[in-house]
């Protein structure tokens, strides 16, 4: 089914997937979600978005806290339920870039962090 335009519940899939156990299917929506801020270069998720951004007609409201916290939720679900753990490498920072692994081990989780 092709569609023209969705709105940001679809962030929702997302964690879904990823709680019943689809990595791979909840990294494919995420990667097709991320690629639709509109207007585009926006750290933005507009109420409406629209695949192609000549089709734009309305974005509808702007700024939305229920998808900022469907975004994080689904994120936070990716991070906390990858029984392999987490790793990020050089991530910006006020401070500088930092490097940071959480891995599981037993009952335990364990963190390293670095500043490279």
């Amino acid at each position: 089914m092709k569609r023209d335009a969705y709105l940001p519940y679809d962030w929702r899939f997302v964690g879904a997937y990823v709680h019943m156990d689809q990595k791979e299917r909840a990294l494919d929506i995420f990667e097709y979600l991320m690629n639709d801020c509109r207007p585009l270069n926006w750290n933005h998720r507009a109420e409406v978005v629209w695949k192609e951004y000549e089709l734009l007609k309305s974005m509808g409201d702007m700024l939305h806290s229920w998808a900022a916290s469907d975004f994080i939720r689904s994120v936070r679900s990716m991070l906390v339920n990858d029984p392999p753990g987490a790793e990020v490498k050089n991530l910006p920072t006020h401070y500088g870039k930092l490097s940071y692994s959480m891995k599981k081990r037993g009952s335990r989780v364990v963190i390293d962090a670095s500043k490279p």
